[in-house]
């Protein structure tokens, strides 16, 4: 499986919910996925990690949900990873630019 570049975006404090899909549609019956936000790649330390969520196993699908605990963070642009930490090794699955928008509310 090729690995992905997807840029995401969130607005800052918002529940988000990103899908991912496994490209050709295969199996993931059993798989343990981690996404993972840093300010740069080369970070050792991420700024959080969240369980990806597998939600249809044969056609490949997974979740990934956030909430304002891991969105309430200054506007800009980070990274992040989405990988399969099971089976003894670590496969990127997706890579890409973590943008945080600010909050526009009128009161």
């Amino acid at each position: 499986m090729a690995t992905p570049n997807n840029d995401l975006q969130v607005y800052k404090a918002e529940n988000r919910v990103f899908k991912f899909v496994r490209t050709p549609p295969s199996s993931i019956a059993g798989w343990t996925t981690l996404f993972t936000v840093k300010h740069e790649f080369t970070d050792v330390s991420a700024i959080f990690a969240v369980a990806g969520v597998v939600l249809d196993a044969t056609k490949g699908w997974l979740t990934v949900t956030l909430g304002p605990t891991q969105t309430t963070l200054t506007p800009g642009d980070y990274v992040y990873d989405f990988t399969r930490t099971d089976l003894g090794s670590v496969t990127v699955l997706s890579t890409g630019k973590f943008q945080v928008l600010p909050i526009a509310r009128i009161i």
